[in-house]
């Protein structure tokens, strides 16, 4: 199936969930830092975390966050900025 326009950020329960990265933070292809490495947000970007899933434990924390575009960061570095999202289904 091929999308006619852009593809929008998020078709799941149409709720996004707003926080800021603690530090520089690399955001990954998946929840663990061997998977492949997209890119590094700036400490105080503002991100917009889908869902969040138990991976790779950084710094005594085991949940990562699922963001648009299938960019994966681990949710230490993240703040939640009013409630966290969901558990990924």
């Amino acid at each position: 199936v091929d999308n006619i326009g852009e593809v929008p950020d998020y078709c799941g329960e149409g709720s996004f969930f707003d926080g800021r990265t603690t530090a520089a933070l690399n955001y990954r292809a998946g929840p663990t830092t061997d998977a492949l490495l997209y890119g590094t947000f700036e400490a105080g970007t503002e991100v917009r975390p889908l869902c969040k899933v138990p991976g790779e434990i950084i710094d005594g924390k085991p949940l990562w966050y699922r963001l648009p575009e299938g960019r994966w960061a681990s949710a230490r570095y993240i703040e939640s900025i009013g409630e966290p999202p969901p558990l990924c289904r």
